[in-house]
């Protein structure tokens, strides 16, 4: 099993460069490209949610993930300690008729969930806990 962890600032100047490293893990794993390109939509949509929602104008929040692969799995666990936010519980955003007539939201998670075999959410203590797996393809 080999295993990263990498901590951001929860502001969105260091999202690229945290995705950097994500896709930078995949590749030293010699992972399939479609599973880094997965992995890092999915990251891009919960890191830019944190930034966004969970932390206060004045609280300086941090953002930490782990990485690991083992098994046949990729998994990437995302916590940060703002606000008490479950993502898997928001409606299914509509996805047919009219844009102008559709409710903003949703659709990032709806995106998250598609692209990975698995999303769970914890909450412990004050600290929000997003999973996510994907499993690779045998070659």
């Amino acid at each position: 099993m080999t295993r990263s962890r990498l901590q951001l600032s929860a502001v969105r100047s260091e999202i690229k460069d945290t995705l950097d490293k994500v896709e930078a893990y995949c590749a030293a794993n010699r992972l399939p490209a479609a599973v880094s390109n997965a992995l890092t939509v999915a990251m891009d949509e919960l890191l830019s949610n944190i930034v966004k929602f969970a932390y206060g104008p004045s609280e300086q929040g941090v953002i930490d993930i782990e990485l690991a692969y083992a098994n046949g799995e990729l998994t990437a666990i995302v916590e940060d300690r703002g606000a008490a936010f479950n993502p898997l519980q928001l409606k299914h955003p509509e996805t047919t008729g009219d844009l102008k007539s559709r409710k903003e939201g949703g659709l990032g998670v709806l995106f998250v969930k598609n692209l990975m075999d698995s999303v769970e959410y914890e909450r412990h203590g004050n600290s929000n806990k997003v999973t996510l797996i994907i499993k690779i393809p045998a070659a």
